[in-house]
């Protein structure tokens, strides 16, 4: 390794998930990601990483469809439970927990969302993680038009508190942002059922 952490030993054999993960580390670190910087990581040439990914672009949706399964399994998980609404917010939590764990990743992913969503995969991702979302809702609402407007304003939260705490903007020691983020959640979801006691 040299100072700046770039491999110069003989290159290792590359794999998908090898650059899928050298590049969300390197976003996460706050490097600048491009095929000439990622290949430097493993030691090679950018052409090196052609046969796996034909450009930047490519990769970066890449990365956008495994923070979309991220989700989705959170949210298959709520469609298992009796209460619709602590599911929720549990599932919330662990998309909290992931987003901030990736957070240079998460920013650089939400950056690229309008082109991303023009790739087939990440298409039927969103398409089912709606499908769980309204499926989970239902336990908490019968009402389609309620059901968007809540999905709608879950998703503002937990996108909101995701840069919010990831650029440090809740720092605040007289509630922690994770206690904030599921009373938020919890009231928000109490509303909805209320209204429809």
């Amino acid at each position: 390794m040299t100072k700046e952490g770039v491999c110069v030993s003989k290159p290792r054999k590359l794999s998908k998930q090898l650059i899928l993960n050298r590049a969300a580390g390197m976003l996460n670190s706050g490097q600048q990601l491009s095929f000439t910087t990622l290949s430097k990581q493993f030691g090679t040439h950018s052409q090196a990483l052609y046969p796996y990914f034909k450009n930047r672009e490519e990769l970066l949706n890449e990365l956008f469809a495994w923070v979309l399964r991220q989700l989705l399994a959170a949210m298959q998980q709520v469609n298992k439970s009796d209460d619709s609404g602590k599911a929720v917010v549990a599932a919330a939590v662990q998309f909290r927990k992931v987003a901030l764990a990736n957070f240079g990743l998460f920013k650089t992913i939400m950056a690229i969302s309008p082109t991303a969503q023009k790739v087939l995969e990440v298409q039927n991702l969103i398409r089912e993680i709606r499908t769980s979302v309204d499926g989970a809702l239902v336990g908490i609402t019968s009402d389609q038009a309620d059901r968007l407007l809540l999905s709608r304003a879950i998703r503002n939260i937990m996108i909101g508190e995701i840069f919010n705490e990831g650029s440090g903007w809740f720092d605040d020691p007289r509630i922690p942002a994770g206690d904030s983020y599921q009373r938020m959640l919890s009231d928000l979801i109490t509303m909805y059922q209320d209204r429809h006691a």
